[in-house]
């Protein structure tokens, strides 16, 4: 029998379905990293492997210790998100994918932990158990492994969003929405298990300002930004710093490029949940979008 990756589906396009119904779901931190797994079959521990089922060279020298660290009296699929400390995707992307060097700074961020013969056990069940395996882990891992802790369980989809704003503004990729009551898919994708990021990124001109409200009333609240048609958003996420300077000093921003990203782009060219990100001081009027 084959176990492959569940999928992850959209936060939006699971809202979009009909009989949509948000349940129950607990709040984690979405990594931007590898997703690895390593599965324990008939008494034996396999090989970190990808979401295409591939052993990852770069990272076999934490093999052995997870080996060391878990004897299951269960089939059991760990499941990992691998990142690199202060390394962003697209760096990381290339060391992971190194056949015959180690990737010796990498994190193994556990978040999940599925008996293979038991797939239907709720996450609330199956995450105990990735606690209990993570302080074994531990042990022989060190600082190469990490427990994604649980922000939150909620019904409530304006504290779902109040997690995912907060996780933003620290400029990290977005949340996993995991149903707190339901079981494992394999190879499915479904509302069980859906995420929450920017995935559009758009070069935009800035063409006005908006006063902020309650703290920051007196300096920048958004800015107004335009795209090549024409179309207006008004985007949010600057730091305080560049609130007050662009305030004061409006000439410095006006007419400059950003770079704004949001869930999505809507048929009538409208931005979906659209955010500041970054100036883009080496771009022109001339490239926005």
């Amino acid at each position: 029998m084959t176990y492959p990756i569940q999928k992850v589906l959209h936060f939006h396009e699971a809202k979009a379905k009909k009989n949509f119904e948000l349940g129950t779901y607990a709040i984690m931190e979405k990594k931007d990293g590898w997703l690895l797994y390593c599965d324990y079959i008939d008494g034996k521990w396999g090989k970190l492997s990808s979401r295409a089922e591939r052993e990852i060279p770069s990272v076999a020298y934490l093999n052995e210790l997870i080996a060391k660290s878990l004897s299951p009296k269960e089939n059991l699929r760990l499941i990992f998100e691998a990142t690199i400390p202060n390394l962003p995707f697209h760096e990381l992307n290339g060391v992971l994918n190194r056949k015959s060097e180690e990737a010796s700074d990498v994190v193994l961020n556990l978040h999940d932990a599925i008996f293979l013969d038991r797939p239907e056990l709720a996450f609330k069940e199956r995450y105990k158990y990735a606690n209990i395996a993570y302080g074994m882990l531990k042990v022989w891992l060190g600082h190469w492994v990490e427990l994604i802790p649980i922000l939150a369980v909620t019904s409530d989809e304006e504290f779902i969003y109040k997690y995912f704003n907060s996780i933003l503004e620290l400029g990290r990729e977005g949340i996993v929405l995991k149903n707190w009551e339901a079981g494992y898919f394999f190879g499915k994708r479904n509302a069980n298990m859906m995420k929450l990021k920017e995935e559009v990124t758009k070069d935009l001109a800035v063409v006005g300002m908006v006063e902020g409200e309650g703290k920051y009333q007196g300096t920048l609240g958004a800015l107004i930004v335009q795209s090549r048609d024409g179309t207006k958003h008004q985007v949010s996420g600057m730091t305080d710093y560049e609130r007050d300077l662009w305030w004061e000093d409006r000439a410095s921003i006006i007419g400059k490029v950003v770079e704004v990203r949001a869930m999505k782009e809507l048929e009538d060219g409208s931005l979906r949940e659209p955010r500041y990100k970054a100036c883009r001081f080496d771009k022109t009027l001339a490239e926005i979008d």
